[in-house]
C-alpha cells in the first residue's frame, strides 16, 4: 500500500517530539521519531533545518555518539538552507570538532562567541565540557564553577525581577484602592496574594529546578575531584619507585666501578705479560729461521750443482739429496709437521686462517718460513722471480688484514 505522508502540523510536531525526547535522554525514542520526521517529504525548509540542527546535538550526547555526523548535519543546515544557529548550534559543532581532534576549529568558535558578547553562561558551560573531553580537569573544575555562579546570578536575577514585579503591583493596587470601595480593595488583596503566590511558585519551581542542576555539578565535581586525588597518589607511587630505582642504580654504579678498577689492573698486567710473550716468540722464530737458512744454503748448493754435473752426482750430493727430501711435494705434510713442531703449530693455525688457500699456496708458505730466497723459491716451484716476489707480496699483505692473537706470528714467520 502506498505509505500516506502526514500535515504539515504532524510533521512539525514530530521534530519537536524527537527534539524533546533526546532533551529528557530518551534515546530510543529520540531516534525513531527523527527517523519518521526526516522520512517524510520536506515540507517548510526553516523547520527541516531546525531539526538538522537539533539532531547534530542529539548525536552528541547520545551513547555511541558519531560526532562526524553531528559536523555534516550542522554543515547540511547552514550550507544547504541557509538557517542562522543558535549559540548553542555553534557550541555543539564546536564540541564536536574538539572530539575529532580538530581543536583549532573548536577554540576558533569559541574565541568568536566570546568576541560578539553572546550569553557567557551558555559558553562556560560548553567549555567546561571541551575541557573534560580533553582531560584539563583543573581547567574544568574552574568552567563548572563559573557556571556554577553564573547560573546562581541568573537566580537572583530573575527572584529580584520577580519580587520588583510584585511589589509595583502591590503599589499600584495600593494607589488604586484609594479610588475604589472596600470590595474592589479586598478583591485587590486577592488579586496580591495569587500573585505572590505565583511568585513564590516560580522561585520555588526555579530554586528546585536549579538545585538539581547543583547536584549534578557538585557531582561530576566530586568525581573529577576522586579522579584527581586518584592521579596525586599513582604520581607518589612512581616517584618512590623511582627513588628506590636511584639507589639501586647508585649501588650498581659503585659495583661496576670496582669491577672495572680490577679489570684495569688485570688488563695493565696481562698487557705486560703480552709483550713480554710476544719479544719471546719473535727471538723464537728468528732463532728457528736460521736454523732453517741451512736448508736455503743447502737446496741452492745441490741445484746449482746437479746443472753442472754430466756423470750422476757423487757421495756429498747425494747426502744432501737425502738431507733435502723432505722439501719434496710429496712430503709436504712431514715438512708441515716439523714446521708445526718447532713454530707453535703454525701450519695448522694458518690453514685454519686461509681456509681458501691452494695445496700449491701452502708449499710456497713453507718455504718462505724456511727462509728461502726468491732464486731458490723459483726453481723449486717452476716459478720466475717477479712471480715469487708478487705472491710474496699478496701474502703479506692478506696477512697484514687478519685480525686474532696469532697475527704477529704469522707475520714474523714470512717476513
Amino acid at each position: 500500500m502506498p505509505r500516506k505522508f502526514a500535515s504539515v502540523p504532524l510533521w512539525n510536531t514530530t521534530g519537536h517530539l524527537a527534539n524533546y525526547y533526546s532533551n529528557v535522554g530518551d534515546w530510543t525514542m529520540a531516534d525513531s521519531l527523527y527517523a519518521e520526521f526526516f522520512s517524510q517529504p520536506i515540507r517548510d525548509s526553516s523547520i527541516y533545518a531546525r531539526q538538522l540542527l537539533n539532531l547534530a546535538w542529539n548525536n552528541i550526547f547520545k551513547p555511541g555518539s558519531d560526532a562526524h555526523k553531528s559536523i555534516d548535519l550542522f554543515r547540511k543546515a547552514t550550507e544547504e538552507y541557509g538557517v542562522a544557529p543558535s549559540i548553542n548550534d555553534y557550541c555543539v559543532y564546536a564540541y564536536a570538532s574538539e572530539i575529532i581532534g580538530d581543536h583549532r576549529t573548536a577554540k576558533d568558535i569559541i574565541s568568536q562567541l566570546e568576541t560578539i558578547n553572546v550569553d557567557s553562561t551558555i559558553i562556560t558551560v560548553w567549555k567546561y565540557r571541551i575541557s573534560k573531553h580533553c582531560a584539563d580537569y583543573k581547567e574544568a573544575l574552574r568552567y563548572l564553577e563559573q557556571s556554577i555562579n553564573d547560573r546562581d546570578s541568573e537566580v537572583l536575577k530573575t527572584v529580584g525581577q520577580s519580587v520588583a514585579l510584585a511589589q509595583s503591583d502591590y503599589y499600584e493596587s495600593k494607589s488604586l484602592s484609594l479610588d475604589k470601595d472596600r470590595r474592589i480593595q479586598r478583591q485587590m488583596r486577592w488579586m496580591v496574594s495569587i500573585i505572590a503566590l505565583i511568585v513564590v511558585a516560580s522561585v520555588m519551581c526555579i530554586y528546585f529546578k536549579r538545585k538539581k542542576g547543583w547536584q549534578r555539578q557538585l557531582e561530576e565535581m566530586s568525581s573529577i575531584n576522586d579522579e584527581v586525588n586518584q592521579r596525586l597518589n599513582e604520581l607518589l607511587l612512581c616517584e618512590a619507585e623511582n627513588l628506590r630505582s636511584i639507589a639501586s642504580l647508585k649501588s650498581a654504579n659503585e659495583i661496576a666501578e670496582r669491577d672495572i678498577q680490577t679489570l684495569s689492573e688485570r688488563v695493565s698486567s696481562a698487557a705486560e705479560k703480552e709483550q713480554v710473550l710476544m719479544g719471546l716468540r719473535a727471538k723464537y722464530v728468528q732463532a728457528n729461521k736460521r736454523h732453517y737458512a741451512q736448508l736455503n744454503v743447502l737446496c741452492r748448493r745441490y741445484l746449482d750443482s746437479s746443472i753442472s754435473s754430466t756423470g750422476g752426482k757423487d757421495k756429498i750430493y747425494a747426502e744432501v739429496k737425502k738431507i733435502l727430501a723432505i722439501l719434496d711435494e710429496p712430503n709436504q705434510k712431514e715438512l708441515e709437521s716439523m714446521l708445526d713442531d718447532n713454530l707453535d703449530g703454525i701450519m695448522t693455525k694458518l690453514r685454519a686462517a686461509m681456509p681458501d688457500a691452494t695445496e700449491k699456496d701452502f708449499r710456497f708458505i713453507t718455504f718462505l718460513i724456511l727462509g728461502f730466497d726468491s732464486k731458490t723459491i723459483a726453481r723449486m716451484m717452476g716459478y720466475n722471480a717477479n712471480t715469487v716476489y708478487t705472491k710474496r707480496y699478496n701474502i703479506k699483505e692478506r696477512i697484514s688484514r687478519m685480525d686474532g692473537e696469532n697475527k704477529i706470528l704469522f707475520s714474523e714467520s714470512i717476513s
